[in-house]
Parts: structure tokens; C-alpha cells; sequence
């Protein structure tokens, strides 16, 4: 068995509770699931369709409930992905700002060139 070490271990071997699913990803289908029941029961109950044709009512909620559980960007889960764009959002202008300059004296970039001011008669 050969057992590369410069791997991330909480990435690449995370801890499964359920056929290879972590706890979040079980919490994600069950309530998932519970979400297609009920807008499934919800939809039999108003229209009065049969269940197995009530059944497919529920499957767009509890794909999207999925995809939200499960999808990663940047290997962050998307509330943590959120949390992370509001924080840099809060520190961008820290990032860029040099306290040594003031911005009230001058600018420092300029599309304009400077205008030399000719005396009258040269």
C-alpha cells in the first residue's frame, strides 16, 4: 500500500459515517429527501394527483437541496465560500491601501500628460 504524504488527509480521506458519505452529506440527503416527500405529499394534497405522479414534483427541491450540500468551490462548501467572499469583501481596501500615501495631495497615476504652460510671446 503506498500512502502519498504530501496529501491533504482531511481532504483526501475524509472520515465517512455512511457508505462513504461524511455526516454532512448524510444530514444533506436526509433532509433532502423529507423535502421531496413533503412537496410531493403537499402536491397530492392541493391537487389531489396521484402519488407517483406527485412524486416528480418534489425532485427539483430536493436536486437543489443536493447540490447546494454537496458542491464545493475552491474546496469550501458554499456557506463557507460566502463567508469568505463577505470577509474579503470587508478587507479589500485594506489589502491595497499604502498608509504612507496621502490622497489628497496628488495622484500618483495619470492617463494625462502633464501640460507645460508656454509665457505669451515664445
Amino acid at each position: 500500500m503506498n500512502i502519498k504524504l504530501n496529501k491533504d488527509f482531511e481532504i483526501e480521506y475524509p472520515d465517512d459515517i455512511w457508505r462513504g458519505f461524511t455526516a454532512r452529506q448524510v444530514i444533506t440527503i436526509i433532509f433532502a429527501a423529507a423535502c421531496a416527500i413533503g412537496t410531493g405529499a403537499l402536491v397530492w394534497k392541493l391537487t389531489e394527483i396521484p402519488p407517483n405522479y406527485c412524486v416528480y414534483a418534489g425532485m427539483p427541491v430536493m436536486a437543489g437541496i443536493l447540490y447546494v450540500g454537496f458542491k464545493q468551490t475552491q474546496e469550501m462548501y458554499l456557506e463557507e465560500y460566502l463567508k469568505e467572499l463577505s470577509f474579503e469583501r470587508k478587507i479589500r481596501h485594506l489589502t491595497f491601501d499604502a498608509g504612507e500615501f496621502d490622497e489628497h495631495e496628488t495622484r500618483i497615476f495619470s492617463m494625462n500628460a502633464l501640460k507645460k504652460h508656454r509665457k505669451k510671446g515664445e
